[in-house]
């Protein structure tokens, strides 16, 4: 009874319209470019920031565009209970010339495709946290407003599957990865971790690629799940996926989870073809803010140290969450996929 709920659970959980719905208009991918700069998709315009704003910077979508900060003085002003801090510019876009009336930005220029003018909304005050370091680190990126604003491209047609389109499986697969379940693990944790110990992470791609009618290419053995535990009540799921054929699909995806504190935070580990070699560890917050974390080698799968790597790779990233990084492998999940 207890597995057929979860599977009853599961498959609504992923009975939504997902990629069958049109891309928001600040909806975002992000990668790195060959050169080192930093690249945001969106459906109609890309951004390119400078190369040494990589780890410094945060985007977030929100109502009626999608903002850019400082990360270091955004995290500043978040201790002292202040959302907001570090903003550098908000990508905007307005079917009439309303954005004239702000009082700073940069005109981007004009979608045909959705008779969209696209613009960089500016701040107006000074939102650098006022430790010395980090407003020199605010003001170099300011002055690097300008290379995004000359380097932003404008493509008109949406890249992603519209309305009443079937999706490709590196687009089905970058909204699992990326979208879905993030989403659904920050609105119920426990819950999420329930589903994956019962039924395994493949029936839910399983089910998600058959309610957007797609095939779902894959096999259960291509998704493995490793648990971990430490002492302090943190739980540790580590999900490999097959390997990614396609840029910022990921190797494997981390959930990781406070039962003591309610602490939950999802992390990727990501490719990228532009650097084969590397794998970028990233993390997706619950405000759907996407981070670059760190970066590491890829891991060999039929290396005679990959399992110690992958153990290695968890620890490192809970550290990188605030999490204990003592985990042990979890006996409790011995049957898991």
């Amino acid at each position: 009874m207890r597995r057929l709920i979860a599977i009853m659970a599961a498959l609504l959980l992923l009975a939504l319209p997902a990629l069958a719905e049109p891309m928001s208009t600040f909806d975002y991918t992000d990668d790195i470019l060959q050169d080192g700069s930093l690249i945001y998709y969106f459906p109609e315009i890309s951004l390119r920031l400078p190369a040494d704003w990589r780890g410094r910077v945060m985007a977030r979508t929100e109502d009626g565009g999608a903002a850019f900060y400082q990360i270091a003085s955004h995290e500043k002003y978040l201790e002292e209970g202040i959302d907001g801090g570090g903003f550098l510019f908000r990508l905007g876009a307005s079917v009439n010339g309303s954005f004239s009336e702000l009082p700073a930005f940069r005109y981007l220029g004009f979608c045909e495709g959705s008779a969209m003018n696209y613009y960089l909304e500016l701040p107006t005050d000074y939102p650098a946290y006022p430790e010395a370091d980090i407003r020199a680190e605010y003001d170099a990126m300011l002055a690097g407003i300008d290379y995004v604003a000359e380097n932003a491209e404008i493509y008109g047609e949406s890249g992603k599957a519209s309305d009443g389109d079937t999706p490709t499986v590196a687009q089905a697969r970058y909204y699992f990865e990326h979208n879905a379940l993030p989403r659904y693990f920050y609105e119920d944790p426990e819950n999420m971790l329930n589903v994956l110990e019962d039924i395994g992470i493949y029936q839910l791609w399983e089910a998600f690629t058959t309610e957007n009618g797609i095939d779902a290419v894959y096999t259960p053995k291509d998704c493995v799940q490793r648990w971990y535990a430490a002492g302090d009540g943190t739980t540790l799921l580590q999900v490999q996926l097959p390997e990614p054929d396609a840029n910022t699909l990921c190797y494997r995806i981390y959930f990781i989870h406070s039962a003591a504190t309610g602490k939950s935070v999802y992390y990727t580990v990501e490719s990228d073809e532009f650097l084969p070699e590397y794998s970028f560890i990233c993390t997706w917050d619950a405000q759907r803010t996407h981070a670059i974390m760190d970066e590491g080698p890829v891991l060999d799968k039929s290396d005679a140290g990959y399992e110690t790597a992958l153990a290695e790779e968890a620890r490192h990233i809970a550290g990188l969450a605030g999490f204990s990084s003592e985990l042990s492998p979890d006996a409790r999940h011995s049957g898991a996929r």
